[in-house]
């Protein structure tokens, strides 16, 4: 007689199925999404989608609210006895990631 697989190895067969889906999710992607911040996680802004000639303007968005900073400047404040300068700017534009035909950003 066969034996069921007890309650204790569901957890972890789920688990592989969840892995083997989300491997076969992420070969669909194709070429011309932009699924990350600068499109990979080399982060270079690139994609070997070929453009046309002369592009024409498709849709304008205009948010409703006007962007804010997600962190804030240079405290003037020592931080362990160091004055710290300001050294990044990570709030210069609205960073986009683009998914089929949908746009994300803020």
């Amino acid at each position: 007689m066969r034996r069921l697989p007890s309650a204790r190895c569901l957890p972890g067969l789920y688990s592989c199925l969840s892995l083997a889906w989300m491997s076969i999710l992420c070969q669909s992607l194709s070429a011309t999404d932009w699924p990350a911040y600068l499109n990979g996680n080399d982060r270079a802004g690139y994609t070997s989608a070929d453009l046309p000639a002369n592009l024409q303007l498709g849709w304008v968005h205009h948010s409703q609210a006007k962007p804010e900073l997600a962190w804030s400047g240079p405290r003037t404040a020592p931080i362990e006895g160091h004055v710290m300068l300001h050294r990044v700017d990570f709030d210069a534009s609205m960073q986009v990631v683009i998914d089929g035909k949908r746009a994300y950003f803020g």
